[in-house]
């Protein structure tokens, strides 16, 4: 359950974004590439999750990365320096420090990076990665 909720308050974030690709494809959800067209592909990467304090009222830290990967099509698109902007824009967003609520968690943004530009014959992309940690009831 908690993932869920980790998943959901990271997604509001990033549609909270301005200057996003209208065409996002999201973990579970059916998507259709467009042609020539930017877009972002999202997905979550839960990862080790730590008893911080036991007991009555015990805490679990849970922590993974959140992925964005943008992608702008060659022929058509705005280029090199639009995805980098993008991709700064977005780091910049999910800044370290960050604090995001849902559902009685908070979800705090350790880290962001942004990976390498990768080209293929006929797109662009780059990933930006924040790493994330939430304390929750262990329950």
């Amino acid at each position: 359950m908690a993932d869920a909720i980790i998943r959901a308050a990271l997604e509001s974030h990033l549609v909270a974004m301005a200057d996003l690709p209208e065409a996002r494809k999201f973990e579970g959800q059916p998507f259709a590439a467009p042609g020539n067209q930017p877009w972002l592909k999202v997905g979550l990467a839960p990862g080790a999750a730590t008893v911080v304090a036991f007991g009555a009222g015990g805490i679990v830290r849970r922590q993974g990365a959140f992925a964005i990967e943008l992608n702008e099509p060659v022929d058509g698109g705005r280029g090199l320096a639009h995805i980098e902007r993008l991709a700064d824009a977005l780091a910049a967003h999910f800044r370290p420090g960050a604090a995001l609520s849902r559902d009685g968690l908070v979800v705090r943004i350790a880290r962001t990076q942004r990976g390498a530009v990768a080209e293929t014959a006929n797109r662009l992309s780059l990933t930006v990665s924040a790493e994330y940690f939430c304390d929750c009831p262990n329950s």
